[in-house]
């Protein structure tokens, strides 16, 4: 993912926000950020935090442990995009390129 690309979707996620319930219209514009992510390099995993469409961008000199440390030295974008049973999320990494 490039800058352009995040750019892209943090403003459709921005959208997405605006709404504060669960519309069509909601749903239809998380499908859309899903599908742009899942288009280019991603990774799931899961997690015990975040409601679904809240994101972060994790620094370059982040110093993650766990299923991040992989990524060390990377800029990451990383999404809860859905929930499970027990409080489990889901959750999406996409690297960002400069």
């Amino acid at each position: 993912m490039t800058e352009k690309e995040l750019e892209k979707v943090t403003s459709m996620l921005r959208l997405f926000e605006d709404y504060p319930t669960w519309t069509k219209v909601k749903r239809g514009i998380f499908n859309c950020v899903i599908q742009y992510i899942e288009s280019g390099a991603h990774e799931y995993f899961t997690s015990r935090g975040g409601n679904v469409g809240t994101y972060y961008i994790e620094p370059k000199d982040h110093n993650r442990r766990g299923f991040l440390k992989k990524y060390r030295g990377k800029k990451l974008m990383i999404m809860t995009v859905k929930h499970g049973s027990w409080n489990v999320r889901y959750d999406v990494v996409a690297v960002i390129e400069d």
